[in-house]
This record gives C-alpha cells, structure tokens and sequence, in this order.
C-alpha cells in the first residue's frame, strides 16, 4: 500500500512538471501538439487531439492510443477532466463507446494552472483498432472548463487520421 502511493506521488510529481515546463501560447502548444492532431477550443483552454499511430497491448488486448496536449491561455487555473471525453468507434455494423484504461482511477477532475501546458496519453481497449473510425467528443471537457464550442474529432480506420 505504501510503494503504491510513493508511484502516485511520483506520478503526480511529473505531471506538474511537464505541466509547467512553458507557457500556453500558441506557439508552445502548436510545437507539443500529436501528429495529425485536431485543434479545438475550450474558453480558456486550447486542445489538440489525436490518435498514436499504432496500437498497444494491454493485457493482451490490443488498445489505441488517444493523445492530449492541451494548453490555458488564461492567467487563472482552470478545470480540465479528461474523464469526460466521449471516444467512440465504429465500423460498417456498429458503433460503441469505449471505456479508458485507467486501473487506478488517475482521469479525475484536476486543475490546469494558468499559461501551462498539459500532454496526456490515455489507452482504450479495443478489439481490431486498426479497422475502425474513432470520434473523440471534447464537449465534456468543455463543460468542466466553463463552456466553449468544440466539434468532434474523427479519424478513419486507415491511418487514424482524417480530414
């Protein structure tokens, strides 16, 4: 029980870290941003998404990769909760949303500190990721930050990456 909270306040250490390491402006956040990312407002916050190019293993289930980079321009902190961002996928049959993984319950409601930069990789188990289209809906992060118009973001099955 102990080992497991010194690895969470470790972890926590290197996100504030890599949080403060620049301002949100947009140059600093367009140089964090994931390849083939989509760009969305948030009120204070700036977001890039996108998908990892290749899938991972997690228990032996192949998982795509979901990636954040995500920067406040306001001076004040504001609330970002990756939990609520909606990822579905789907096929020529159905459609499903899926669940992040997150055996240790760390996507929470957290502060984003003013004029910082968040970059987050979350894992969603699913079965043949690479055939599928992905819809990463960002509006629940936009209701934590406050507000804010942000559209889906969609990326096909080829290449996790679409126009």
């Amino acid at each position: 029980m102990r080992g497991a909270w010194w690895r969470l306040t470790a972890m926590v250490v290197l996100a504030i870290a890599a949080c403060a390491c620049s301002g949100a402006d947009g140059r600093a956040l367009a140089a964090h941003r994931p390849d083939g990312a989509r760009r969305c407002e948030l009120e204070c916050l700036d977001a890039y998404v996108g998908l990892a190019s290749s899938s991972i293993l997690i228990d032996r289930q192949p998982a795509l990769v979901v990636q954040y980079t995500i920067g406040n321009r306001c001076d004040h902190a504001v609330p970002l909760d990756l939990s609520r961002v909606r990822v579905v996928v789907d096929d020529d049959e159905e459609r499903r949303e899926l669940t992040p993984y997150d055996p240790r319950g760390e996507i929470r409601l957290l502060p984003l500190a003013g004029r910082r930069i968040a970059r987050e990789a979350i894992a969603y188990p699913v079965a043949a990721p690479d055939s599928l289209r992905v819809h990463i809906d960002l509006h629940g992060v936009a209701d934590a930050a406050g507000g804010g118009d942000c559209a889906v973001a969609c990326f096909p099955a080829a290449q996790l990456s679409c126009e």
